[in-house]
């Protein structure tokens, strides 16, 4: 197997794994293994019920991780061949990659910028906008607990940086795919 498709079949895993837990990961294993499978034979080969996997094959296909083909075996009968798409595998894990970087980019900025105010006792984030006053002195308070909002900067100093080489390792990671 080359490398890219070891990395590839490894991301899949790990993302079937946290999408369906290891029902999902029984699946794609028995896909990458023998190609496209009906249900009925994933079921035989898993020891899942045919429920489960169709199920674990729906939450794969609506987050863009397994194709399906469909043939028509009679007028009233059509077999459903699931399987993964290199191709399509891709680009959704390219998709996902960007949108994750878009967020800590976002965050990123926000911490820069000192747009976001910390709660010392449940370590929430809140944005400027999120915020409570309260009326005794015109303090932002925690929406959750009540205690006084403290500034980011402790954050900042330590996270920026570690933010910042994720970034640069997932633009890595796209550019791998």
């Amino acid at each position: 197997m080359e490398r890219r498709d070891y990395m590839l079949a490894r991301m899949l895993l790990d993302l079937a794994e946290e999408i369906c837990g290891k029902a999902g990961v029984a699946v794609v294993a028995a896909l990458l293994a023998n190609g496209p499978m009906r249900d009925e034979d994933l079921s035989k080969i898993t020891g899942l019920n045919i429920i489960s996997i169709r199920s674990v094959v729906g939450q794969l296909l609506a987050a863009g991780l397994l194709s399906v083909l469909r043939e028509r075996e009679s007028i009233n009968w059509v077999n459903y061949y699931y399987f993964v798409d290199r191709h399509i595998l891709r680009a959704a894990l390219r998709e996902r990659i960007q949108k994750s970087a878009e967020l800590l980019y976002d965050l990123v900025d926000m911490l820069e910028r000192n747009e976001l105010l910390r709660c010392p006792n449940c370590s929430y984030l809140y944005r400027l906008e999120e915020t409570v006053v309260a009326n005794p002195g015109n303090e932002l308070i925690c929406p959750v607990c009540g205690a006084k909002l403290v500034d980011t900067s402790d954050v900042r100093q330590r996270v920026v940086p570690l933010l910042k080489n994720l970034i640069r390792r997932l633009s890595e990671l796209w550019r791998s795919l």
